[in-house]
């Protein structure tokens, strides 16, 4: 929840707010409007009481959206993976789809695929693991690809999907050892399951690679290699052919991303002694064009270009990324007095709280917009047109949005999004 952030902020640590007391509101947000435009309901649909995907996760892609779960075995077997896809448009439910002995988490594709679910899955023999491209509808395997994709079979390797450009899944072959993979970075065509490109190089191993690859229509940005050994490379993303590639670390965390986009510029994020680490942002010919040193995971609005960073001091900056002039910035000391901590940042806001209070910041101005108590929404649920979510009484509703919302309340027990004015 956001108002349990305040102790991501700097200052005092502060204590569990009481929520049945009236909300502090410090000074940067005392002024500023809770209320937001109650949401339409563009469609409701109830499962049935026996469905195994009541309150399941949802993911939206393309004009469908997955409602997915796993269920492990009474004999210990390894999980299956359980899903459904809908109509974003109508809420319309296809029928569950059972996947035995899956180990990776189901990935729906998007357009012009939509209607495709690739998922890892592992054969009696443990060395036996294929990649399947599943109909979504009713399960039907379109085809199937050894999951290591021509690289090494051992450490339990698997494919793991970052994003999608037009027909091809771009993604990387991952597991428990570090290792040389042909797949370090390599797209698969989701309408053939051909390998379309693919860029050979040494793996971290996967609790290493949250946040390690960004996906763009023009380029595709990766940070590849082992914690003693990394780069940061830049490809074509329809052609897989190498821009430019620069030596790199890893951040001090693996909650932090390794790298991101921001307009065009891509953000190379290294990790420095203890905790920081220093942004560098790069043009679209590999050079620096600037770097700073944070103390938290920056954060990057694609709708503005804008980077917001913690600064070592623990104040705040905006950076537009392409013309390297900044927007905005707070103090160390206005942060730690208003126990400022932002999360996130997205279609033009920045989310966080000060102290028990969530927040909305104009990522443009920093200015506060909106205040209020409020949980974290969930990019995966934006349909484009609606936000998806489940209703105490395990109903799944799209909520009609002008954009993506900034959070979403619990009020009267269902989760509603907060969509602000255009």
């Amino acid at each position: 929840m956001l108002v349990g952030l305040a102790g991501c902020a700097a200052g005092p640590t502060t204590q569990t707010p009481d929520l049945s007391a009236p909300l502090r509101t410090p000074a940067f947000v005392s002024a500023v409007p809770t209320a937001a435009p109650s949401p339409a309901v563009r469609w409701a649909t109830t499962l049935p009481a026996d469905a195994r995907l009541r309150a399941a996760s949802i993911t939206a892609a393309g004009d469908r959206f997955m409602l997915s779960t796993t269920v492990t075995p009474a004999a210990g077997d390894l999980p299956a993976v359980v899903f459904e896809t809908g109509a974003s448009a109508s809420g319309r439910l296809a029928h569950e789809v059972v996947v035995p002995r899956a180990v990776s988490q189901p990935f729906l594709v998007g357009h012009p695929a939509s209607g495709t679910v690739l998922v890892t899955t592992q054969g009696v023999d443990p060395s036996r693991r294929e990649l399947r491209a599943l109909d979504a509808i009713t399960g039907v395997a379109r085809w199937v690809l050894p999951a290591e994709l021509g690289g090494d079979r051992s450490g339990n390797a698997f494919f793991h999907a970052w994003g999608q450009a037009g027909d091809l899944v771009i993604g990387q072959v991952l597991g428990d050892t570090p290792g040389r993979q042909s797949c370090a970075l390599c797209a698969v065509d989701v309408t053939t399951g051909r390998v379309r490109w693919h860029v050979a190089g040494p793996v971290a191993d996967s609790g290493l690679a949250v946040g390690a690859v960004v996906v763009a229509l023009d380029r595709t940005a990766a940070v590849i290699g082992t914690r003693t050994d990394a780069q940061l490379l830049v490809v074509d993303t329809a052609t897989g052919r190498e821009v430019y590639r620069r030596p790199t670390t890893w951040p001090p965390n693996a909650m932090w991303p390794s790298v991101m986009r921001c307009g065009a510029a891509v953000l190379g994020v290294a990790g420095r002694d203890g905790a920081s680490a220093v942004v560098t942002a790069h043009d679209a010919a590999g050079d620096v064009v600037w770097t700073r040193d944070v103390s938290r995971p920056p954060l990057v609005d694609a709708l503005t270009a804008t980077a917001v960073l913690s600064s070592v001091d623990r104040g705040v900056e905006a950076t537009a990324c392409d013309t390297w002039v900044d927007r905005w910035s707070w103090t160390s000391d206005r942060v730690a007095r208003d126990e400022i901590g932002l999360t996130v940042a997205r279609s033009g806001y920045v989310v966080g709280n000060a102290g028990a209070v969530g927040i909305a910041v104009d990522v443009l101005t920093g200015s506060a917009v909106w205040r209020g108590r409020a949980d974290a929404d969930n990019p995966a649920q934006w349909t484009g047109r609606s936000y998806l979510a489940w209703r105490d009484d395990r109903t799944l509703v799209a909520y009609a949005g002008p954009r993506e919302p900034v959070a979403v309340t619990g009020s009267d027990g269902r989760e509603h999004p907060v969509f602000l004015p255009s």
